[in-house]
């Protein structure tokens, strides 16, 4: 998987995958936080807000 963050595009095996804004935010949060445990309240607060 590749994540163009300048683009906002994804492709998985050179074949770009359509994501909707909800789920490329959920997938930018987990590519950034690797070594981290996310908590569910924490992607909710992130990706959607209070």
């Amino acid at each position: 998987m590749t994540i163009n963050f300048d683009s906002q595009t994804v492709k998985v095996n050179q074949n770009e995958i359509h994501l909707t804004p909800t789920e490329y935010k959920v997938l930018i949060i987990l590519a950034e936080n690797t070594s981290r445990v996310l908590t569910h309240r924490y992607l909710l607060k992130e990706v959607w807000g209070t």
